[in-house]
C-alpha cells in the first residue's frame, strides 16, 4: 500500500519506524509519486498531497504544497497535547489530527470527529 509509486532504488527506508509506516519508501528524484504515499526524507515521514514526479527541488522540505509531514504517535490517551499531522491508534484504526489540542477523558477520535481524520 504505502510506496506504491515507481521508481529507482533499494526501497530502503531512513525513517526507522515500524507497523504499517515500516513500508514507506525513502524519497527520490525521479519517482512517480501518487496521493496518500508516504516517503521518508531526512529521517522524517511524510504524505504525498498531490500526484507528481520528483524533482530534485521538489523534495518534501521545500515543496510544501506536495507533501505534509506525518507525525506519529502511538496509541490515543487523554490528556496529551496534538499538534496538526499526529496521528494515532485508537480501536483498530488510525486517525490523524486536524486541529491542534490537549486531548479530553471523553474526546476520543470516534466521538469527537472535528479534531481527527480517520486514515485506515
Amino acid at each position: 500500500m504505502f510506496g506504491a509509486g515507481s521508481g529507482s532504488g533499494s526501497g530502503a527506508t531512513n525513517c526507522g519506524l515500524a507497523g504499517d509506516y515500516a513500508a514507506a519508501l525513502d524519497w527520490r528524484e525521479g519517482d512517480s509519486l501518487i496521493m496518500g504515499e508516504l516517503r521518508c526524507y531526512d529521517g522524517q515521514l511524510w504524505r504525498v498531497v498531490v500526484a507528481h514526479t520528483s524533482q530534485s527541488n521538489w523534495n518534501p522540505g521545500r515543496a510544501v504544497t506536495l507533501f505534509e509531514r506525518v507525525i506519529v504517535t502511538d496509541d490515543w490517551t487523554a490528556r496529551t497535547y496534538y499538534q496538526l499531522g499526529h496521528e494515532v491508534s485508537f480501536q483498530g484504526s488510525v486517525y490523524r489530527c486536524v486541529l491542534a489540542h490537549t486531548s479530553q477523558g471523553g474526546w476520543t477520535p470516534t466521538v469527537v470527529p472535528v479534531l481527527w481524520q480517520k486514515v485506515r
